[in-house]
């Protein structure tokens, strides 16, 4: 009753019958291949096995497997668009110089003292924190 997404730990139409207090439902048999059987519990038994799928309030149930798997994920949907004759999403690639040209208003390749273009940008990792705010970077402040 365990191989679910988003869904219920089992659906209506795998019920097949309910009489004498008794549960008869459908399920396939993973360690015989897949194998379609039928199973009847009593309705206190088949109870408490569904309530073992409930989760407590606020969470939820998500698994991925298959080609959704996240250790194959890349490698397998990569291998699907190809075999559908589907090319890879172009990702966009972003212009630094640009992005600090239009979002903040000041020319990065500036050097803030003499306004010269000549200042030469050796890149470094991103640090932890928030980008400056603009107000703060002005020449005054650059030192």
């Amino acid at each position: 009753m365990g191989r679910y997404t988003h869904k219920t730990a089992i659906s209506n139409h795998r019920l097949l019958d309910y009489s004498d207090g008794k549960v008869t439902f459908s399920y396939k048999d993973y360690r015989q291949g897949g194998k379609k059987k039928e199973m009847t519990l009593s309705d206190v038994e088949f109870i408490q096995r569904y309530v073992r799928h409930l989760l407590p309030k606020g969470f939820r149930r998500i698994r991925h497997f298959g080609f959704y798997n996240g250790a194959i994920k890349k490698k397998k949907v990569t291998q699907i668009r190809t075999s559908i004759g589907q090319k890879p999403p172009k990702i966009k690639e972003w212009d630094w110089v640009k992005i600090s040209s239009e979002k903040l208003g000041y020319d990065p390749k500036v050097y803030p003292c003499c306004k010269e273009r000549s200042m030469v940008i050796i890149p470094r990792f991103a640090s932890q924190r928030a980008p400056p705010k603009k107000e703060n970077l002005n020449a005054a402040s650059i030192n």
